[in-house]
């Protein structure tokens, strides 16, 4: 059985489509939500494996440095994400 947890938000813009697409399941929200999250674990988990593997790998090794370039290349990921959300 799900548990209840702190609610995150959801952008409103996207609020429309996910009771549209939950109603065309015959869900609720929350389960369209738990959903598409367990598919988007399952599609990239090759990219979080690797990330796992490099991090644990520099701390066994105490490479601080190296620590830092994969938080460094996390990071860059997700600035790239952000600004190709951007208009141009």
């Amino acid at each position: 059985m799900a548990m209840r947890t702190k609610p995150f938000r959801i952008f409103e813009s996207d609020t429309n489509a996910i009771g549209q697409l939950a109603a065309a399941r015959a869900c609720s929200g929350a389960e369209l939500v738990h959903a598409a999250l367990q598919e988007y674990l399952v599609n990239h988990r090759t990219e979080f494996e690797a990330a796992f593997t490099a991090t644990q790998e520099a701390l066994a090794s105490g490479d601080l440095a190296r620590l830092g370039e994969v938080a460094a290349r996390a990071r860059q990921a997700q600035v790239d994400a952000l600004m190709a959300d951007l208009p141009a």
